[in-house]
């Protein structure tokens, strides 16, 4: 029979940590800092909750970052735990709204972090940058010294200038933003950039990763590659690369981009350390096969490439020393895991398609001739 003090106890606190832990982890959206922190504060359990949550998810809605500067600002001895850090944003966010202790913290915490930076130019700075996500999300980053992989979480077809400073390496330098750079990029190997949208990205330059010199991993749908077709690889990807992943569909997949970095890569060493390019799909082998059989006219590129056969040029690949694999999405699994694709030959499956409608095409002839 329970106690008296047993009875006291909260039903939610008689459950093991494990479940309180996956209840915690269910809390999410622009004010996730905050209620976390509130969680946190009723009971000592919960603190423990909290943190273990933190430690294990690195999600950081951009609206809100600044405040998520200042938690960990409370907690340093967190910052050594993250090894994946997921940032998601809701629209373009022109101006991040920060407290003055949420700003307070974050100079504090610069200063640290960039000790030769000149006192009287780091306090200019950081006032000028302040409004900007960017300056915000460098910082994030930078406070992490085991976080080596980072996603970047989109929900419209606007790439948002919070994450020029990892998606764009061509930029006129930014004294605060190219020092915390200098810390932060040549920590990143895993790179991920998905969008929710369907349409295609609306900025003008395309996604460059060039500046990431040790990125081993980049996983990105189509969108970011459809508009750099035309540029050199050594401008776009690093030479470090050893995986490329694209989420795609049948109707945007990356053929353009693939058929001229093939050529780039025949003819220069640059990629020595690429071993596999990887389509994901998200439609099924046979659709897919059958949409470029049927619709050979959408394989027709701008004037620069001409007209691809894609038999031919699937059949090349086979040759390269770069394996290019075509997985697909099972149906009913949620995209952008890779968990949810199951490999399969594109190339077969459209031989498969090019036979049936040929003896489709025969025996209507005979019928035709019959009657």
């Amino acid at each position: 029979m329970a106690t008296s003090s047993e009875l006291d106890i909260p039903p939610i606190l008689r459950l093991p940590d494990e479940i309180l832990l996956h209840i915690a982890s269910s809390i999410d959206g622009d004010n996730a800092c905050t209620a976390l922190r509130h969680l946190a504060l009723t009971h000592r359990r919960f603190r423990h909750i909290v943190e273990e949550k933190l430690i294990r998810n690195g999600v950081v809605q951009v609206r809100s970052i600044s405040e998520y500067v200042h938690h960990l600002s409370e907690h340093p001895e967190w910052m050594p735990h993250f090894k994946h850090i997921e940032f998601r944003h809701n629209g373009d966010i022109y101006n991040i709204y920060s407290s003055q202790k949420a700003r307070t913290a974050c100079y504090g915490m610069i200063r640290d972090l960039l000790p030769t930076y000149p006192s009287v130019n780091l306090s200019e700075d950081f006032d000028g940058e302040a409004h900007d996500g960017a300056i915000w999300l460098m910082v994030v980053l930078a406070l992490m010294p085991n976080a080596q992989e980072v996603s970047l979480r989109l929900t419209d077809i606007m790439r948002p200038r919070t994450y020029d400073w990892i998606l764009y390496s061509c930029k006129a330098p930014r004294g605060l933003l190219s020092a915390l750079g200098n810390i932060v990029w040549p920590r990143l190997e895993f790179i991920r950039v998905t969008t929710e949208s369907e349409g295609r990205f609306c900025r003008e330059a395309p996604a460059r990763f060039n500046h990431l010199c040790n990125l081993k991993v980049l996983e990105t749908t189509s969108d970011f590659l459809d508009r750099a077709y035309f540029l050199s690889p050594e401008s776009m990807l690093p030479s470090s690369l050893e995986v490329l992943q694209v989420f795609c569909d049948q109707e945007n997949a990356p053929w353009h981009f693939l058929l001229n970095k093939y050529h780039d890569i025949c003819r220069t060493d640059y990629f020595s350390h690429l071993r596999r390019i990887q389509l994901c799909f998200n439609q099924p082998c046979r659709s897919v096969a059958q949409y470029a059989v049927c619709n050979t006219a959408h394989f027709y590129s701008w004037s620069l490439l001409g007209h691809i056969d894609l038999t031919d040029f699937l059949s090349k690949w086979r040759k390269a020393n770069i394996c290019l694999q075509t997985t697909f999405k099972d149906r009913d699994q949620p995209r952008f895991e890779l968990g949810s694709y199951r490999q399969s030959c594109l190339l077969e499956e459209i031989q498969c398609v090019k036979q049936e409608m040929e003896k489709s095409i025969d025996s209507s002839a005979k019928e035709a001739d019959g009657i």
